[in-house]
């Protein structure tokens, strides 16, 4: 699947690339993204200004899912 990656703490590390697909646990779902966004604190994360992002970080703001 499509994503954007980091490298944390690294400035200009943002990466829009090709990542395997994820297999929720039992109780998790895997929605598909039709439209999404990128909120501040993303920016922050990409230009290495916030720190690390959390295991499991999920860049952007979901906003139509099916």
């Amino acid at each position: 699947m499509r994503a954007l990656t980091v490298v944390p703490e690294q400035p200009g590390s943002l990466r829009v690339g090709t990542v395997p697909e994820p297999h929720p646990a039992q109780g998790e779902l895997l929605v598909r993204g039709l439209a999404l966004g990128v909120c501040g604190t993303d920016t922050e994360i990409a230009r290495g200004e916030y720190g690390r992002a959390p295991p499991g970080w999920c860049w952007g703001t979901s906003r139509s899912v099916r």
